[in-house]
């Protein structure tokens, strides 16, 4: 449960993934679906600001993330998916949202 306050207790816009992975007749083999549903107790009033996604969801983002495009003088972003993409330009400022087939300007200092 370490992790898990861990990842809660860490501040916004920092990105971090908390991948729980498991089949539901691995819990049965191992008998500990009591773990399962304590972590899961543990998150849920969180979930706010917790994406649950399924590895398909995370493929996604991952790729929308990796297709933003960056003018020359990091003034503009363009996000070309169909996905909106959250990103922090710099430390100590505000996370942008990238709206999907958009052009955002970036706010300077």
């Amino acid at each position: 449960m370490e992790l898990a306050q861990s990842f809660v207790d860490s501040p916004f816009p920092f990105p971090q993934l908390f991948y729980v992975w498991g089949h539901g007749y691995e819990f049965d083999d191992c008998d500990n679906w009591e773990r399962m549903e304590e972590l899961l107790s543990f998150l849920a009033p969180h979930r706010e600001k917790i994406w649950f996604a399924t590895n398909g969801e995370i493929l996604e983002y991952v790729q929308a993330y990796r297709r933003l495009e960056y003018s020359v003088d990091g003034s503009a972003i363009c996000n070309p998916s169909a996905l909106d993409v959250c990103i922090c330009p710099d430390m100590g400022r505000p996370a942008l949202v990238l709206k999907a087939g958009t052009v955002t300007r970036v706010p300077e200092n």
